[in-house]
């Protein structure tokens, strides 16, 4: 009774870790080169593009506690569109068209930002 509990406890645990991103950003594998290429923001008939689909691998595995020196290599340049707070230092990036919502007529962006140490710490992910 308690193993299955227990079980019980940790599926739901890990099942709500990956709740919090968007369907379909558990699909692929982080990939650098793919990541940068241009094709990677074309969508599907699903309306989701290679790099929302990498998005959980890369949170979960490549992002935080990185420089933004080194994320900038790994995910190309940074646009300038998106400053959550005006304040910076953050990266954003593009990852595609907005997912989970019934009227999806905007980008969905990843948005990074770094401690005072200069190390990704924290991410979101915006529509504007």
């Amino acid at each position: 009774m308690k193993f299955g509990v227990i079980c019980l406890f940790i599926s739901t645990l890990v099942a709500c870790g990956k709740a919090k991103l968007p369907d379909g950003s558990y699909d692929l594998d982080f990939d650098s080169e793919l990541w940068k290429n241009k094709a990677s923001l074309d969508f599907d008939d699903s309306f989701i593009t290679m790099r929302q689909r990498m998005l959980g691998d890369l949170i979960d595995n490549h992002l935080l506690g990185k420089s933004s020196m080194v994320l900038i290599k790994e995910l190309g340049n940074a646009s300038d569109k998106m400053d959550p707070d005006g304040k910076g230092p953050a990266l954003s990036y593009p990852t595609g068209p907005q997912r989970d919502s019934y009227m999806a007529i905007d980008s969905e962006w990843l948005i990074i930002e770094f401690n005072e140490k200069g190390l990704a710490y924290k991410y979101s992910i915006r529509s504007d």
